[in-house]
């Protein structure tokens, strides 16, 4: 994915500061070529997926899947206990593909109002009838001290 891909999904100045607060995660070929990414923020209740992207040419190679695995230990290591999306609901490699890795749908009445401002703001531009947020538990990981230490 070249850096004018990268900035056709998302503004140059959003992607440089995701990258000083660690908010994007790159998976790069064997060149050290830019395949695919995530961008996350946080949200008031958990890790919030702005964005999963993988080239085309790269797709069907468990790339987004691993992409998507990596944010369950970013989750943990910024101590937040959910990781929450919005996609669409019948789009094969949106909902479906999130509820093979573990996402669940949210019910709309148990929407929490940053989900409702995102909602407003993609009616504009598309159905959101057809959208669903959907969220993954973190379970927290314990450091089980050595007794023999």
């Amino acid at each position: 994915m070249s850096e004018e891909a990268l900035q056709d999904h998302v503004p140059l100045d959003v992607l440089e500061e995701a990258m000083r607060s660690e908010r994007l995660d790159v998976a790069r070929d064997d060149t050290g070529h830019a395949i695919g990414f995530t961008l996350v923020s946080i949200a008031p209740s958990g890790l919030y997926l702005d964005q999963v992207s993988v080239h085309p040419d790269h797709g069907k190679k468990g790339i987004g899947t691993l992409l998507m695995n990596n944010l369950t230990s970013k989750a943990r290591k910024l101590g937040q206990p959910q990781i929450i999306l919005s996609t669409f609901r019948d789009v094969p490699w949106n909902a479906p593909f999130y509820a093979r890795l573990g996402y669940r749908i949210i019910r709309k009445q148990d929407y929490q109002p940053f989900m409702i401002e995102i909602e407003t703001a993609q009616r504009p531009f598309m159905d959101v009838s057809k959208r669903v947020f959907m969220r993954k538990r973190v379970r927290k990981s314990f450091i089980r001290a050595n007794r023999n230490a």
